[in-house]
């Protein structure tokens, strides 16, 4: 009997793809791409870290994932609904400092569900941040000076607009929920469980030593970001490691 071909591209196939983007286009200057099947795990990677930075790609290289990070604070917010912590339908200002509170609008206030689904009516970021790396050192203060203010564009719950401002609420919340905070949790609930051990918000040596840095448009190293506590949800882990 003939063995089944595998729905899956083959590496040369996937390398291919890889030297297109990286070679041709020149859209990156190197990746890792992990693959599982009913064959197994594998892993394929084209080009380096930075044209500084020789040393091969494996898999054991780090990168920053940015936004990613959102999806395991929905793994938590999952978790932390089961465990009866929250509901979906608390408000977040349950979770919030006093100086931090969002503003009601006709008496409705933004959910944990409304958070998690980008409809707090929320913007994508507040006002007066730092390019360069803006997330840093953003505080409760600024918070609550932004929202004073704050006028909702449209009603709470009705419309999509993806917003990072939301995530780290949702992030600091549950850490608050939770009588801890946000790395923590992660960390020994969805982290652990999973065998991510080199996933997390803050590097250690080794893994400093591992990390592939990211770059702009001109292909230049760019340093990943920072995150207060405020924006921790929205895309502060670094490291995540391929597959393999």
């Amino acid at each position: 009997m003939a063995r089944a071909q595998s729905p899956l591209p083959s590496d040369a196939e996937i390398d291919g793809i890889l030297a297109e983007r990286i070679d041709y286009y020149q859209s990156g200057v190197g990746m890792v791409v992990g693959v599982i099947g009913p064959e197994g795990r594998r892993i394929v990677t084209h080009g380096v870290r930075d044209p500084g930075d020789r040393r091969p790609l494996d898999a054991d290289t780090e990168f920053e994932v940015g936004s990613i990070t959102k999806a395991f604070v929905g793994l938590l917010l999952e978790d932390m609904v089961g465990r009866g912590e929250v509901k979906l339908s608390d408000p977040i200002n349950r979770f919030l400092p006093p100086q931090a509170q969002t503003p009601l609008q006709d008496g409705r206030a933004i959910t944990l569900l409304d958070l998690a689904t980008h409809t707090s009516g929320l913007p994508e970021e507040p006002p007066g941040l730092d390019p360069k790396n803006p997330f840093a050192s953003y505080s409760t203060d600024q918070l609550a000076t932004f929202l004073s203010t704050y006028r909702y564009p449209w009603a709470i719950g009705s419309r999509f607009d993806y917003s990072n401002l939301g995530y780290g609420l949702l992030g600091y919340g549950l850490g608050r929920a939770g009588r801890s905070d946000l790395p923590s949790l992660a960390r020994d609930r969805i982290l652990q469980p999973l065998g991510l051990s080199d996933t997390a918000f803050k590097l250690s040596p080794d893994q400093a030593g591992r990390l592939a840095p990211g770059h702009d448009a001109a292909l230049q190293p760019t340093p990943p970001w920072d995150h207060s506590s405020l924006f921790e949800g929205s895309g502060a882990y670094i490291p995540l490691p391929t597959i393999c």
